[in-house]
């Protein structure tokens, strides 16, 4: 029942407001941690997939995407990303965040990706 009505609230609250249930959801994602969930949700990963140990490719240009999100959108410092990602040194993070930057003019597959997660961010 209060899941039912949490829906209902929200629903009313945005009709009043103007503004959609996908962007009060967009809204929510405001921490490193919603950004991981949801970059993992995309690529159809597990957030230990991301956060942990795994260098398969597969795994790592998302992990590498992930930092690079949340260092534009939420604009942490390399080190707290880094801590968010089982404690990798800050220059693994700016390391990451460099490489996409430059992915990101060669590559449409990977601008489409980030795109894609960014408007699901809301940003």
């Amino acid at each position: 029942k209060s899941v039912a009505d949490a829906i209902r609230k929200l629903s009313r609250d945005s009709d009043l407001q103007g503004i959609s249930l996908d962007t009060e959801k967009r809204m929510v994602v405001r921490s490193s941690d919603d950004v991981i969930d949801l970059v993992a949700q995309y690529f159809k990963l597990t957030r230990s997939d991301l956060t942990g140990d795994n260098r398969k490719k597969e795994v790592m240009i998302p992990r590498q995407i992930c930092m690079y999100l949340i260092r534009e959108t939420l604009d942490h410092s390399y080190e707290t990303i880094g801590e968010s990602f089982g404690g990798r040194n800050h220059t693994t993070v700016l390391h990451a965040c460099n490489k996409i930057l430059g992915q990101m003019k060669e590559d449409n597959r990977i601008m489409r990706d980030i795109n894609a997660i960014k408007r699901e961010i809301g940003v």
